[in-house]
Formats: C-alpha cells, structure tokens, sequence
C-alpha cells in the first residue's frame, strides 16, 4: 500500500471493511503515523470514520504528558480523541503482560461500546521482525514463526476485537517519513531502548543480522510462508477434532485417544497447543518443544487402573486412559475472571474462583448431586466465596447455566487471546 490517505483506507478495507475504525495511539512515532494518514484520509468522499484511543496505564509520570499532546494534535486535526485510564493497578511483576491486557482490554471495551468495527494499530516491519527471532528463539513452530498478521482477533474480557495491521509491509523509516511531512510530534517511550525486554535486545541485533543476510524482509517472508502452512494444519486439525473430539459442558475436552495416537505429529501438536492455550489462559500457544515432552508421555503403556495417566501443563490437568484423553483446567491455575469456558457475571461483595475440594464437599453436605466427570474437573468450576471465604454459589451446577454448549474448534486453535 502506498502510505497516502487513498492508499490507508484501501487498505484499511482491503483487510475488514468497516464504517468506523478505532487507532490505537500511545503518541510515538509509529502509531502518530495512524493519526497522519487518518486526518487526511477522512477528508476524503465516502471516508469511514476514524477515533483515536490512547491509553494511561499509570506506569510513566510523563504518560499523561505524552497523552495529551496526542489529543492536543488531534483536535487541531478535527479527529476524534478519547483517552481511556486504568483504574486498577498494575503488579509488581510481569508488568509489560498486564499492560498488554489491560491496554487492549480497555480499547475493547470501548469499541464495543462505541461499535468500532476494528482497532488499527501501527506495527510496522521490524516489528514483525523482533516478533519472529523471538519465536524463533522459543522453539514456537510453524504457527509462532507466522508472527503477526494483518487480520487477528483477539479474545478479551470484554468480547472479541478484530486488531487490523496496514504497516506489517513498511519499515519504520517509512513511518518516520509519515509524521515529518505531517509535521506532526511524537514521543519516546524510554522502554523502547531497555535491554531487559527482550525484544529490544532483538532490535538491537537486528542491523547485525541483517549484514549477514538475515534482513527484516527475509524474516517477514518467512512469515507468510508459515502463516500459509499453519492455516493449512489449523483447518485439519478443527476437522479432526470436529471428528474425533468433543466439548464436555462442565468445561474440558473429550478426545478418542486411539484416534488420536496415529495422526501425525505435527498434527498432535497443534490440537494440544490450541486446547491448552484456550483452557490454561495463555496468551500464546506452548512452545513446540513442551508439547513434545507430553506426547511422550502420553504414549507410554497403559497400567492396570481405569484412570492411568495424569499430567500439569500450562494451567490444564491432562488425564488419559485407554479409550479417551481429557483435558480441563487446573484449579490450582484458573484465574476465575478470564475463564474462557464460561460467561459468568461478578457479583458485588463476593469472590469467584475456583470451587475446590471444599467447595466440592460443601456440595456435598447439602445433597447437591455433583456431574459423573473426574474430580479434579468438579474442582476447577468456577465458584462464589463470600469476603471469610465461605462457599456461596457454584452457578454451572445451581441452574445458572452460563454454559457454552458448542466450541467452534477452529476459533479455539486461532483466536489469540487476553
């Protein structure tokens, strides 16, 4: 796409077409290019509307500085401009993981609310890049080395977001070009140039690998060529699992395990990565070789019990016997709030979790019949508890049956999510 405003709204529809496009905009150089090519372009016949969201996330004193200059320059563009704050706190750790949900939490939300169709954001070409030596680096297979796309919906607390990418082709030079011939500021995130992310410490190497012949194009080839290859295997593997498997509604996968063992591996490695990254909570799929690890010992012989095998991994408690392999959360791991398996309202004044085995037993002194599934996935249903911790409610099993009845496979092994 040319970077001119025809050439932004092309595109822009060319990927989803849409009457109103959300931008994501920190007030950096790259995502300043979104408000550059958005200023011009809705001056145009027949423009779909743009708005401009910004978010505070309370971790810079000069965030809220860089924020209102965004919206100090999109008022003088006659863009729309809307800064979202957080109102929780971040943790102490993982803080860039929780800022990432909270950002596009926060955006989703009011997409939804404001019926924006997509959220555009600005990664450009070395973006795409840093994200593939990454994956690379954790062994993430065919489906990590794909990297980003120009379309991915992602999964949020608040509903899915269609996340749209018109920059993935251009480098950042490119964009820089954008904002100085707009003669648009724009603001340095000191993040950027911090070497314990480790995706500055690939941006860094990158002008050395691209000497040896390893340049942010080569990469981004790379990419597509795995992005086609990991549709291939995503539409087989929701095939066989449409087959072979089945969506137990108290929230774990049934799968015919003699079925199972003789597809190829490859195979198997993506409907378990798809599976557990959908259960577990993740944001991104298991690295390739940690899958390796389990389908070893998913193929061992089988000992006398019904019940003979039992595995942890990312948040799912695995369990396998002759006929069948299951896999369900772990209760141990469930954060109740972002649970994938149910669509269950807070409620003021009480805490939902996982039920437990207390919970499990309170159940059972009130004569409350529990479903004939393993134990352990009784256990990892989502509960009430009062503020002293005492069980209230286990609405999956009291009538309030916020139960998701059909899973459309395909979603589950390409949705990412929150």
């Amino acid at each position: 796409m040319p970077l001119n405003p025809s050439g932004f709204i092309k595109t822009l529809r060319g990927i989803t077409p849409s009457p109103h496009y959300a931008l994501a905009v920190s007030g950096g150089r790259d995502s300043m290019a979104l408000v550059a090519l958005a200023a011009k372009a809705q001056k145009l016949k027949n423009a779909p509307r743009f708005s401009v969201l910004s978010v505070n996330h309370g971790l810079r004193t000069a965030a809220a500085d860089e924020v209102r200059q965004v919206a100090q320059i999109c008022a003088t563009l006659d863009l729309a401009h809307y800064t979202l704050k957080a109102k929780q706190a971040l943790p102490k750790t993982g803080v860039q993981q929780a800022a990432r949900h909270l950002r596009y939490g926060l955006m989703a939300q009011w997409c939804a609310h404001h019926k924006a169709g997509a959220l555009v954001v600005a990664h450009h070409l070395q973006d795409q890049a840093e994200t593939i030596l990454m994956r690379l680096a954790h062994n993430s297979g065919i489906a990590g080395l794909g990297g980003m796309t120009a379309r991915q919906t992602l999964a949020t607390p608040y509903g899915d977001i269609i996340l749209v990418r018109p920059f993935l082709a251009h480098a950042r030079e490119d964009l820089e070009a954008v904002v100085r011939r707009a003669k648009l500021l724009w603001s340095d995130d000191p993040t950027n140039t911090d070497t314990q992310y480790e995706r500055v410490r690939w941006r860094q190497l990158l002008p050395q690998l691209e000497e040896a012949g390893l340049s942010a194009q080569v990469l981004t080839a790379l990419a597509a060529q795995c992005q086609v290859v990991s549709a291939g295997v995503n539409a087989q593997a929701a095939q066989w699992l449409a087959d072979y498997a089945a969506y137990n509604p108290y929230g774990f996968f049934e799968i015919d395990r003699p079925a199972f063992a003789i597809i190829a591996p490859s195979l198997q490695k993506r409907i378990v990565q798809g599976l557990v990254q959908w259960l577990g909570g993740g944001d991104y799929a298991p690295a390739s070789s940690q899958v390796e690890g389990l389908l070893a010992a998913l193929d061992t012989k089988p000992p006398p019990q019904k019940l003979y095998g039992a595995m942890t991994f990312g948040g799912c408690l695995l369990r396998w016997q002759s006929r069948y392999l299951f896999i369900g959360c772990e209760a141990a791991h469930i954060d109740c709030t972002r649970d994938r398996r149910f669509t269950i309202k807070e409620k003021r004044g009480l805490t939902l979790a996982p039920l437990g085995a207390k919970g499990a037993q309170t159940l059972r002194e009130q004569n409350i019949s529990l479903p004939k599934i393993p134990a352990a996935y009784v256990q990892a249903l989502p509960a009430f508890f009062d503020e002293q911790g005492k069980f209230i409610a286990c609405p999956p099993l009291e009538g309030e049956r916020a139960l998701k009845k059909q899973i459309n496979f395909i979603d589950v092994l390409t949705k990412n999510y929150m």
